[in-house]
């Protein structure tokens, strides 16, 4: 809305006027927006439920497939200094493998928050790392500019 109003107190009270960057006689005005109130969860705010419930089932998904990965090369490259240095792999395969799936959901969480603990040491867990990481990439560039 355009009028010809002069900006006075009394007004100032009701309406928000623009600050002027040139003087021409001409202000805009609009109403005051009311304050919010901050709330817990307000981060969640760029995505929609259902992005973020995508989210997680995705860092899970990618997660088993990376320590599944890294079982099953593990069992034809097996690693004997792995054995020695973590004593849960000599109780068996079972326990190694949920082992792993701790680590790499560990290690998932680590990178998409721009940490990098070890990596993983096989060559199709890493083309799915990279595949996370291109995730993780696009992710936190639309929350970005979802913010604006």
């Amino acid at each position: 809305v355009l009028a010809p109003l002069t900006i006075t107190a009394t007004r100032q009270g009701y309406v928000e006027f623009t600050k002027p960057w040139m003087d021409v006689g001409l202000a805009l005005l609009g109403p005051i927006p009311a304050a919010l109130q901050p709330r817990l969860f307000a981060f969640m705010d760029p995505f929609t439920n259902y992005a973020w419930v995508v989210i997680i089932m995705t860092w899970f998904g990618v997660s088993v497939a990376v320590a599944v990965l890294q079982h099953i090369l593990s069992l034809h490259y097996p690693e004997p200094q792995m054995r020695k240095i973590v004593p849960e792999c000599k109780q068996g395969a079972m326990t190694s493998f949920r082992l792993r799936t701790y680590k790499a959901v560990w290690y998932l969480f680590a990178t998409f928050m721009q940490q990098g603990p070890e990596g993983v040491r096989h060559l199709p867990a890493k083309i799915a790392v990279g595949g996370w990481f291109f995730f993780g990439l696009i992710t936190v560039s639309t929350y970005t500019a979802n913010l604006a």
